[in-house]
């Protein structure tokens, strides 16, 4: 199935005003500077109340349809991002008001029309500017009833251009570890960029993407701070749940142990953290590395090896992040692991 890209669709959204009645004030505005065309008497009247009639209902019908169309289609998105909206938002909410919204636009131009006939088929100036009025007096009804909606979809809409910009179709490498183990430093010094930061709306921390070239393939590498740097019994639910969304995520998951400890976390909670990334990312095929090689010796191997006894089951590279030591080996090894 192909998915909507959803960074396209951010860019492409249109925010919900702040209230009904800014949309209203800049529809009733904009009809004041119609003009009657025609003769002079009657006709022109009939001419001016019509176009105001025409504007106000064309730029509010107009202005809730690209609101709703241009936001994003819960069911057409990849499923990380549908869990991803589930955490964020209220997605029943947020259907039901765009779908509201939507029908409002065509409720507002089918009335527009019977107003607009209304005055056609009216001989008499004071009832002319009676309908127009009436016209005016429904559109605002319908907005109050909006007013809602249209401030929960503004607030939904703010959240989602908060989403980090990831692509779960390519594969990825997703590093995790406790704080200050030199996540930040391995994904710099793997991808020679700079890399694109985001807030996760989930979060106070944030996510960081770098990208690199690998079998000629285009790479994403992911450095998670949050959410995959401590034991999972320390974790709030939402924090749960996007670890929950990030298991649609293909490629290699790299675990950062700092053995000398001068992150300021034990080995044994170095591991504790190890352990329940590999009970929640099972099928990810993962690499641990030893950071800081330039500071620890190998009685802080050992003391690993003794305490954390799962590392055994797999690939173990020793670098240096700060000193760029080995760390051509461990790009080695990634693209064997990438194909």
């Amino acid at each position: 199935m192909r998915y909507t890209d959803i960074e396209k669709v951010i860019k492409k959204m249109y925010i919900a005003p702040g209230s009904s009645d800014k949309l209203f004030e800049i529809a009733v505005n904009r009809s004041k500077r119609a003009e009657g065309r025609g003769r002079k008497g009657l006709e022109k009247i009939k001419n001016k109340e019509i176009r105001r009639i025409e504007i106000a209902a064309d730029y509010v019908a107009k202005t809730l349809r690209k609101i709703a169309l241009s936001s994003p289609f819960i069911e057409e998105l990849h499923p990380f991002y549908q869990e991803l909206f589930s955490i964020i938002i209220n997605s029943y909410s947020y259907r039901r008001c765009l779908s509201f919204l939507y029908k409002s636009s065509r409720l507002i131009e089918r009335i527009s029309k019977k107003y607009i006939k209304d005055i056609i088929h009216c001989n008499e100036k004071n009832s002319i500017l009676r309908i127009r009025k009436s016209f005016f007096g429904r559109l605002k009804s319908i907005l109050e009833d909006l007013d809602d909606c249209m401030r929960k979809i503004r607030v939904y809409q703010l959240e989602i251009l908060k989403l980090p910009a990831l692509n779960p179709e390519i594969s990825s490498i997703i590093i995790a570890g406790a704080p200050n183990v030199g996540k930040s430093s391995i994904l710099k010094v793997l991808t020679r960029a700079k890399p694109e930061i985001k807030p996760y709306p989930f979060t106070t921390k944030e996510i960081i993407v770098g990208h690199i070239e690998s079998n000629g393939k285009r790479i994403q590498v992911i450095d998670t701070p949050g959410l995959l740097d401590r034991p999972l019994e320390e974790k709030n639910n939402i924090e749960k749940r996007a670890i929950l969304a990030m298991k649609h995520f293909k490629g290699l998951l790299l675990y950062v142990f700092d053995p000398t400890e001068t992150c300021g976390f034990t080995i044994k909670y170095q591991c504790s953290i190890l352990t329940d990334i590999i009970e929640m990312f099972p099928r990810v095929e993962k690499i641990i590395i030893f950071n800081k090689m330039d500071m620890f010796d190998k009685e802080h191997i050992n003391r690993i090896f003794l305490i954390c006894d799962v590392i055994k089951r797999y690939n173990i590279v020793e670098i240096s992040a700060l000193k760029g030591l080995n760390i051509e080996e461990l790009k080695r090894i990634i693209h064997e692991k990438i194909k």
